[in-house]
């Protein structure tokens, strides 16, 4: 009945409608339920602030996110593992080279579409219209494939008719990358979805989990099967993969949409949707591919066993990030609270805690990777042995962000997220000129150059608007400091 429809519907919105209030980025909110339940009344509110700073709340609460997406990094990373001993440093650099740019173009020419879930959805929630969920789901669907299928014609006609366009052992495995595009754009839409409403389990576990172990599957038969594994056989695998993940998860998708929204005949406002996304894409493609970028940016450059090696070091590297993300999932909504309170001591207090939960986990991780650095390469293959340099570089780089602090949600969470749209914009701008400097001049080094450079850029100048605007002070020297 509607009225049921209603109170499902009105349960979701209860959990994340402070989170579509105060960001319009597309982060984690896993454990924000516990958060706004305790705010729902003013008498709770009360008990809410006395809690809701506490180190120990932080911690709990980061848990689960991170027990969820170190679960995922550890499949990434048997992956890459059992790829660089199955392929060699050379076949693979071809892989990952196609795979990035696959990513990349998705992001690109999906406009931002799937990041205006959280809003879209949250107000047509709150307004019980359901017909323009429907209509902004069916309305996704029809642009995504759209664009999905003409980027295939487009690209994948130019790689194919036109001699010397890609490197003639980059051609067939860039072929079946395009081909990969439509399929993507549609499971992260889906994704995106499911995590607009707080289906968590729809949310991450199809491609984080379910899709790894299915590629996997296929190609360690392949392996044991024939000795031999190559990039084009494993991207012909990965599509496989991901296409019968995207039908299984429909099929969930769909049970969990009529459940909770019945039937109703969709409503359309494409352009209205479409503005809401577009400028969220330069954040999303920074923020959430750096390493692909960076992987297309080396291997312009130089050849596919240094592209390999570089691929493998930036994402050993990067796997600090995750402890940052966790710690970020469940600040973001408790910093939203305590600025809608205008309660600027408490969002210090929390700012301080968070830094010094990412900061002192990450830099022990950093020690960890530089001193151990040589062994965890040489387990992918002797030859990756030769990335320590750009994977101590790239570790390094790190100890920057956990060092200043969660500068960028506070902006997001504080309505100030234009100067993130500036920030970011301006970083892509100069990583994409520093790499093309400096990779031709000092190879991979050059590429973990500029991401140190970069990164110091942009968490510098956060730093300094979120002291102008909000006059907090977020970074690991800030724990005793008080608000004034």
């Amino acid at each position: 009945s509607t009225q049921s429809r209603s109170s499902a519907a009105s349960d979701v919105y209860k959990r994340q409608s402070l989170y579509i209030l105060f960001t319009d980025q597309l982060y984690s909110a896993s454990t924000f339920s516990h958060t706004l339940n305790m705010s729902v009344s003013s008498k709770n509110r009360s008990a809410e602030k006395k809690t809701h700073n506490s180190l120990s709340s932080l911690l709990g609460a980061s848990t689960l996110m991170f027990g969820c997406r170190l679960l995922g990094a550890a499949l990434a990373f048997l992956t890459q593992l059992l790829l660089a001993r199955w392929m060699g440093a050379y076949q693979l650099g071809i892989y990952v080279y196609a795979f990035s740019w696959m990513i990349i173009l998705s992001t690109v020419i999906g406009i931002g579409y799937e990041s205006a879930s959280f809003r879209v959805i949250g107000q047509a929630i709150s307004d019980k219209r359901f017909d323009l969920i429907d209509g902004f789901i069916l309305r996704g669907r029809q642009i995504l494939i759209g664009i999905g299928i003409l980027a295939v014609i487009i690209l994948g006609g130019v790689i194919y008719s036109f001699d010397g366009v890609v490197d003639i052992d980059y051609k067939n495995t860039l072929l079946i990358a395009i081909f990969t595009i439509p399929v993507y754009l549609i499971a992260v839409f889906h994704e995106s979805v499911s995590h607009a409403f707080s289906w968590f389990a729809l949310m991450i576990l199809p491609n984080t989990v379910i899709r790894p172990l299915i590629l996997l599957g296929f190609v360690a038969v392949i392996w044991f099967s024939t000795n031999s594994l190559d990039a084009e056989t494993v991207m012909a695998y990965q599509l496989l993969a991901m296409i019968i993940v995207v039908a299984g998860h429909f099929l969930f998708f769909k049970t969990h949409l009529k459940r909770t929204l019945g039937n109703s005949k969709p409503t359309f406002q494409t352009r209205s949707w479409i503005r809401i996304g577009v400028p969220q894409l330069i954040p999303v493609l920074f923020i959430g591919f750096l390493a692909e970028i960076n992987v297309v940016m080396v291997g312009f450059f130089l050849p596919a066993d240094q592209v390999a090696i570089f691929s493998i070091a930036f994402r050993i590297a990067m796997l600090i990030s995750f402890m940052i993300y966790a710690v970020d999932s469940i600040f973001r909504p408790k910093a939203a609270l305590s600025f809608a309170e205008q309660d600027m001591p408490a969002l210090q207090k929390l700012t301080a805690h968070s830094t010094q939960l990412m900061f002192w986990p990450g830099l022990i991780c950093i020690i960890v990777f530089i001193i151990f650095g040589k062994f965890i390469l040489g387990v992918f293959g002797e030859e990756f042995v030769a990335g320590y340099e750009v994977f101590a570089l790239l570790a390094l780089s790190q100890l920057v962000t956990i060092s200043i602090g969660p500068v960028a949600s506070l902006l997001n969470v504080t309505g100030h997220q234009d100067y993130s749209l500036m920030v970011f914009g301006s970083a892509l701008v100069i990583l994409l000129i520093l790499n093309a400097i400096f990779i031709p001049l000092f190879g991979m080094i050059g590429a973990a150059m500029a991401v140190i450079l970069v990164t110091i850029f942009w968490n510098l100048w956060m730093l300094t608007l979120v002291k102008k605007h909000l006059k907090i002070h977020p970074t690991v020297l800030s724990f005793a400091r008080e608000y004034k």
